[in-house]
């Protein structure tokens, strides 16, 4: 298993993604990140960056719909 690539959980990327397309403000979000926080620090190593991915992705989405 050690020469194995470590690979994100797909589940719990998309989970997180779904409830990260919730979110309708940069508050929202940061809410949703501070309550899950130490939910996300037992996330293996690949699924914790990829969380982290799926987030920022959400809050510069999030910036642009208020810059219009």
């Amino acid at each position: 298993m050690a020469d194995e690539p470590a690979l994100p959980d797909a589940r719990a990327v998309a989970l997180i993604e779904m409830a990260c397309d919730l979110a309708r403000t940069e508050a929202d979000l940061q809410a949703f990140g501070a309550v899950n926080a130490s939910a996300f620090q037992g996330l293996d190593p690949p699924t914790y960056a990829a969380a982290r991915a799926v987030f920022a992705r959400r809050l510069l989405q999030l910036k642009g719909d208020r810059s219009d």
